[in-house]
């Protein structure tokens, strides 16, 4: 592969307070991040592969035992000092299955913000701010000797010599927008949270970012825009929250004379998360022998038929299953990617906690109780998309019921 040494990374960024009098103040920044994760992963590969390694498939037989030529461990390989000729001649020799474009280039992206923050009163802080961000040579992998599902047998790929490989190279590119709205409350009579609302959408061609073959396989090699859609992570709401209190102890507190109840309540805190989002979308795919090109084992995530039904509804808890089917003998599919849309998931969790000191010494006794998924709710989290399969259209996944931990310390 050819370098690449203009990997240039400049990181520019500004604050402005327009004026002294006010607590306004308007920051931003622009930043490019490359990504070089993909060599190490493209060497990995590399290096099963011919001209690096060379490979063969050897077989026994009954015939070749009773001939007195067994094979064995001592004369596995082609050639050895011990066995100067070959006693089972390899069956074939095994080609390359995996290649890269010569004048690969890392992907690289492009960040820049604009942030508002305002002081409110009672010790408020808002934080309105705008996040683009755009990826450009996104890892695209290929599968050049593919065909369309249910193509003839007698039909031959591009590549004659070959079952098949896949090809890596840089085409893709993304964008994101991203808008956030952000108020916190510093601590303050036992209380201190923050509050973000982030409302974004992200498109793209491929939804990798790390290169290395981890990309997506595109169904449309000569025509990438047909694989433009939603990006795989892609979430319109998000919502998460921090918070923390303290017992009511104190000045401002309920109790604050002394007593039981003083002493009973005084150094508790409680802590948590409360996060709701919306559903990362998913694509409609062909199962079974449909999903690989025909003559190779190389998945090629072809792309269901789209009837031309809404996807939402249809009777059907997840998705409308009626929306998609197979497409005819010899031809792709039309659906989109990310085409079905997510389920919302919601995520709270708490920690109760409390710590004891022993007169003037460093013994200290701490408690913490801590809780995940707190009211108990058990949400679906993922669901068959793939047409033909067991699971299609039902759930695949589940979240975790509620934990509990209680974890004591003592110190000394």
């Amino acid at each position: 592969m050819n370098g690449d040494p203009n990997n240039f990374s400049p990181r520019i960024g500004f604050a402005w307070r327009p004026s002294a009098k006010h607590s306004r103040v308007i920051r931003g920044g622009y930043s490019i991040f490359y990504s070089g994760s993909s060599y190490p992963q493209m060497a990995t590969r590399l290096a099963g592969q011919p001209q690096f390694a060379t490979t063969a498939s050897l077989s026994n037989s009954v015939a070749n035992v009773t001939a007195g030529n067994p094979l064995t461990l001592q004369c596995g390989f082609i050639v050895t000092a011990a066995c100067p000729d070959t006693p089972i001649a390899p069956v074939g020799t095994v080609t390359n299955n995996y290649a890269i474009d010569k004048n690969y280039k890392i992907a690289y992206a492009q960040t820049w913000t604009i942030a508002l923050q305002q002081t409110l009163p009672h010790n408020l802080l808002m934080e309105l701010e705008y996040i683009g961000t755009k990826g450009t040579g996104l890892d695209i992998v290929e599968n050049p000797n593919q065909l369309p599902p249910g193509t003839l047998a007698t039909i031959r790929g591009p590549v004659t010599n070959s079952t098949g490989f896949v090809f890596e190279t840089d085409h893709g590119n993304s964008i994101f927008h991203a808008g956030q709205v952000r108020m916190t409350r510093r601590f303050t009579r036992g209380m201190s949270a923050v509050v973000l609302y982030t409302f974004s959408k992200s498109i793209d061609d491929s939804s990798t970012f790390t290169g290395g073959g981890s990309g997506t396989m595109v169904q449309y090699l000569n025509d990438l825009s047909l694989e433009r859609a939603l990006s795989s992570g892609s979430q319109k709401h998000r919502l998460a929250t921090t918070y923390m209190l303290s017992s009511p102890v104190g000045v401002h507190g309920v109790w604050r004379n002394g007593g039981w109840k003083t002493k009973a309540f005084t150094g508790w805190t409680l802590g948590g998360t409360f996060a709701a989002n919306s559903g990362s979308p998913s694509t409609a795919l062909l199962g079974g022998s449909l999903g690989s090109s025909r003559g190779t084992s190389i998945r090629t995530n072809y792309r269901a038929e789209a009837t031309g039904v809404g996807i939402s509804g249809g009777g059907n808890p997840y998705f409308n299953e009626g929306a998609f089917t197979t497409p005819e003998p010899g031809t792709y599919g039309d659906a989109g990617r990310n085409t079905i849309p997510g389920l919302p998931s919601f995520s709270l969790s708490a920690a109760l906690n409390r710590g004891w000191r022993f007169g003037e010494s460093r013994k200290q006794l701490q408690l913490r109780l801590s809780a995940n998924n707190v009211m108990n709710h058990v949400q679906i989290t993922g669901f068959g998309t793939t047409i033909g399969s067991s699971t299609f259209g039902l759930a695949t996944g589940a979240s975790q019921t509620r934990t509990v931990t209680l974890n004591l310390r003592f110190s000394f």
